[in-house]
């Protein structure tokens, strides 16, 4: 009985001791759970601290959008990148959408969707977003996609980076990239670089096109067989120089599809740590442009240089001309016929030949004082084309394409005749057993970068006139030396190497230009721009038509200084019954005019003399009598006429060499322009 009593006791305190223990079991549970979850807690706030640590902290702007609440969070540089403080900005989706570039919305839109139904596997995109203080920031966003337990998204966490700095630097490096080429299009100019150890040339596409590098199969041409074979060598020795580390700077010819091209080329070597070469550097410049102008420049100063020539001893030649050819004429005025009067009109033809050749020279150097006049082109040359066949004999037919339209010019007419006439004999001499010559005028307008060669000239309009044969066509080497003084391909004795290079100065004298283009076996057309007449011109000399008879009464005042020549003058004047007054200088001059009791009718001066200049003797004269004409003389060319102010008087000029009748058709036409009240009874 005891025994039971003590066993149902003991199992009752065990029952109660399990209780118990269960109690304490259950409590530690609580204490423990309830310690998780502020551990829990205190964890959490330590993440959400340091998130918004790291969202305060962070260089990007970030943004946390709850997908769930449509809720977003922006960091503080967030805001300020686009110009707001914290407080100023609404964290929600509202604000994002206000600030986004209309233009940019739909796409963000877009690229939002594919992300979250997983169409990208990769958030990034740029767009612009309003900045506070105006204006739009460019913004390159990336964001990565929290999911759940279910992989559905609940959260799009990103950045923003504000580029817009980055961006300007793009576009700038494009336009500076861009004006770049298109500065080195416009000069002619590409870089390139060459891998010495590699033996690779690097370069654009666009600037094998520019150069005309590019080969039929679109790689780089072959430079050997590029480079002109004359030049060739001395490129390859530079090259070298150039591998070797030494700076490089040459021109040289390149052959370009049968084209020959002048290139500049100028290197630099780079070098390795060890000194040794590496890369090549450099620029070409196309400047075929370049060297025809220094070449048209060199023919300048060497026409330039004839001319000064020509015109130096101009002077002394003519007055010595005019002493020969006068003295002649004069002599043969009073000798029977006979062997004198043969040799004597020996004399004055070759004098006459001396003058022309003199003439000549002047006119091809642009020396010569021109007598420009209102002129129907098409006139001129229908007036010629009745003489052509004298000329050029009968077996070249000549073909007139004249335009009815054609506008005036304002030239000399007999240097146009000249020009006219020594083309055609050019022709002629073109073609040995005959052809086909055609003289073709027309207008045309002429706009900077027309007309090839043309440079020079200004824009607006010109007469054209054309002279074309079938002939034998000029030599490609031959066509730069053509219009160069004394240079001729015709045999000794047939020609004075003067022809083409008078008609150049004539035409370049009177404003105008000349070209040539020809091929050998099919023939040669000279091409001349003349500029139109604006207005006829009047020009106040006496017309050509109205010659009076060439003897007179009048009183003529002559100055000159030299004796030969002054001597010819007066005596030629004093033939056809004409009273002179002679004087060596200006002052004699002068004082002449002061004592001469009677009336002077005209005065007859040299230009260039020493002392008191013509011009200036016929001021002081004409201070008493401002009507009295003045015809002046020289054997000057028109640099010296112009320095002497007698351009403005140009009518009432003289050149030398003259001969004594064309004195004298001077000296009456001169006295009969004058008001009739001036006239002698």
């Amino acid at each position: 009985m005891i025994n039971r009593i003590s066993e149902s006791a003991a199992l009752h305190a065990a029952h109660l001791a399990g209780v118990a223990l269960g109690h304490a079991n259950a409590l530690l549970a609580i204490a423990e759970s309830e310690a998780r979850y502020k551990a829990t807690e205190a964890a959490l706030r330590a993440s959400d601290e340091r998130y918004q640590f790291a969202m305060r902290g962070a260089n990007d702007g970030i943004w946390d959008w709850n997908l769930l609440t449509n809720d977003v969070v922006f960091s503080s540089r967030w805001k300020s990148m686009l110009g707001y403080l914290d407080e100023e900005l609404d964290d929600n989706v509202v604000t994002w959408a206000r600030l986004l570039h209309p233009d940019d919305a739909p796409r963000s839109e877009e690229r939002v969707r594919q992300f979250l139904s997983k169409e990208i596997d990769k958030y990034e995109i740029e767009f612009r977003m309003a900045h506070k203080e105006g204006g739009y920031r460019n913004i390159l966003a990336r964001a990565h996609l929290v999911v759940d337990e279910q992989q559905r998204p609940v959260r799009l966490v990103g950045t923003h980076v504000d580029i817009t700095e980055r961006i300007q630097a793009e576009v700038a490096l494009r336009q500076s990239e861009e004006m770049l080429r298109r500065t080195q299009a416009i000069a002619h100019v590409v870089g390139w670089s060459f891998d010495i150890a590699e033996s690779k040339f690097t370069i654009s596409r666009d600037a094998m096109r520019q150069m005309g590098w590019e080969a039929s199969d679109g790689e780089l041409r072959d430079f050997n067989s590029a480079i002109h074979p004359e030049d060739l060598p001395r490129v390859r020795t530079a090259w070298l120089t150039a591998c070797a580390g030494a700076p490089c700077e040459m021109e040289y010819r390149m052959v370009i599809d049968a084209a020959v091209t002048w290139v500049y080329t100028r290197s630099t070597t780079d070098l390795d740590r060890d000194g040794k070469p590496v890369t090549i550097i450099g620029v070409t410049q196309d400047v075929t442009a370049r060297r025809k102008l220094e070449e048209q420049f060199q023919q300048a100063q060497k026409m330039e240089a004839i001319g000064q020539l020509a015109g130096g001893i101009a002077h002394d030649f003519n007055n010595l001309m005019t002493v020969v050819n006068g003295s002649a004429e004069l002599l043969l005025d009073e000798l029977p016929p006979g062997s004198m009067r043969d040799g004597l009109t020996d004399i004055r033809t070759a004098g006459e030949r001396a003058a022309a050749l003199t003439y000549q020279l002047l006119a091809f150097s642009r020396k010569q004082l021109l007598q420009a006049r209102d002129l129907d082109l098409n006139e001129t040359v229908s007036q010629l084309e009745r003489m052509l066949a004298r000329l050029i004999g009968e077996d070249i037919a000549v073909r007139t394409i004249l335009d009815p339209m054609l506008a005036r010019l304002y030239v000399d007419p007999g240097q146009i005749e000249q020009v006219i006439l020594n083309l055609v004999v050019n022709a002629r001499d073109a073609m040995p057993t005959g052809g086909r010559l055609t003289i073709e005028t027309k207008n045309v307008f002429v706009s900077r970068g027309t007309h090839g060669g043309a440079q020079e000239l200004s824009p607006g309009h010109y007469v054209e006139l054309s002279v074309e044969d079938n002939g034998m066509g000029i030599p490609e080497a031959l066509k730069e030396k053509i219009f160069e003084p004394f240079f001729t391909t015709k045999g000794v004795g047939k020609g004075t190497g003067l022809g083409l290079a008078t008609v150049y100065g004539i035409v370049t004298q009177s404003g105008g230009h000349i070209s040539v283009t020809s091929r050998l076996g099919v023939g040669t057309k000279f091409t001349l721009l003349l500029p139109s007449a604006s207005a006829k011109v009047s020009s106040g000399a006496a017309s050509p038509g109205a010659t009076p008879t060439s003897r007179g009464t009048e009183t003529i005042l002559l100055v000159e200084d030299e004796d030969a020549v002054r001597r010819i003058v007066r005596t030629t004047l004093e033939r056809n019954g004409y009273r002179v007054l002679e004087a060596n200088v200006g002052s004699v001059a002068v004082e002449l005019a002061r004592q001469h009791a009677g009336q002077i009718d005209l005065l007859l001066t040299d230009v260039v003399m020493p002392g008191m200049s013509g011009r200036q003797v016929a001021d002081v004269v004409c201070e008493k009598n401002p009507d009295l004409p003045v015809l002046f003389m020289s054997g000057y060319t028109d640099d010296a006429i112009v320095r002497n102010g007698v351009l403005e008087a140009k009518d009432h000029f003289l050149a030398k060499p003259f001969a004594p009748t064309a004195l004298i058709r001077k000296v009456r036409g001169v006295l009969d322009a004058r008001p009739l009240l001036l006239k002698g009874p």
